[in-house]
């Protein structure tokens, strides 16, 4: 009897030895199973951000033959906390602006809804000369960027002048349309946004030919003549077809009206952007950055 009874303690072991076994071998298909799994789910995922990357860029190439400068954060070679001397333009002109090294934004890998932007305290700016490529007489401009505190975000302005000749997009936000120093216009939209937002420049060469968009919301208000252009009795002129400047967070006139904040894109097109193709670049930044827009 003892004999039986150990007999089967034997069998019963070797049955638990081999369902062990069993055991062992299933757990290990199954974390081979969920690797392999995993690895293809990051492969996907790969290939989804290899893919927006592809839309995105087909967007902007679209209309790439109006398309005279391209920054975007997201783009550039940087650690979180590095100090920028140069944006890099995407655009393919080669515009890409730079700043002195005391002067020079911070990159923040994560600032504008977990993507990348170039923070500018107040006093540090970008700037570029020289181009032939900005001497149009009607623009569209698209901005991302969080709640920017002072003036100007970004002007295209004659060379040699503190002013003239400028297309510029202020904090409030409002645009600029000015002929020359104390003659200019200006439109100012209803929207004063707390959050990361897109905003839509369309200039024309007329200084009433402006318009302003706000995650793709229309300025109610038309434009107006300045008080300081009544003042100074003088008349707001045509934009004319001269070399200039790119500046960002400053006007480039002595370091003044400077702005501060975080800007994640620019992007400049000349000439005025019908509806269609300025929804096409308004989706793809909703789209990018998840921020809503009113189409």
């Amino acid at each position: 009897m003892r004999q039986f009874f150990s007999y089967i303690g034997i069998v019963c072991l070797g049955i638990l030895m081999i369902s062990s076994c069993y055991a062992q071998e299933e757990a290990e298909s199954i974390l081979v199973h969920q690797a392999r799994h995993d690895q293809e789910i990051e492969k996907l995922k790969q290939e989804l951000d290899a893919l927006k990357k592809h839309v995105e860029w087909l967007t902007i190439q679209m209309y790439a033959s109006r398309l005279r400068l391209w920054l975007s954060a997201d783009r550039i070679q940087a650690q979180d906390g590095d100090r920028i001397g140069i944006w890099p333009d995407q655009s393919g002109l080669g515009n890409s602006p730079t700043a002195t090294e005391d002067r020079r934004p911070t990159y923040k890998s994560a600032a504008i809804l977990g993507y990348p932007a170039l923070r500018f305290e107040r006093g540090q700016d970008m700037e570029l000369v020289g181009s032939p490529h900005f001497n149009f007489t009607e623009a569209t401009i698209f901005t991302v960027t969080s709640k920017m505190a002072g003036n100007v975000i970004f002007g295209i302005t004659e060379e040699g002048t503190p002013y003239h000749n400028m297309f510029g997009i202020f904090a409030t936000p409002y645009l600029w349309h000015v002929t020359r120093q104390a003659a200019y216009t200006y439109v100012q939209h209803e929207e004063n946004p707390t959050t990361p937002y897109i905003q839509t420049a369309v200039f024309g060469r007329g200084p009433y030919e402006m318009a302003l968009y706000i995650n793709g919301i229309k300025n109610k208000d038309i434009a107006k003549i300045s008080d300081e252009t009544k003042l100074w009795q003088r008349t707001p002129e045509p934009f004319a077809s001269v070399p200039r400047r790119v500046t960002i967070c400053n006007s480039g006139s002595g370091r003044d009206f400077i702005a501060s904040g975080d800007i994640a894109e620019i992007l400049v097109y000349e000439g005025k952007l019908n509806d269609i193709e300025r929804i096409a670049i308004e989706a793809y930044l909703s789209g990018k950055y998840g921020i809503p827009i009113q189409k």
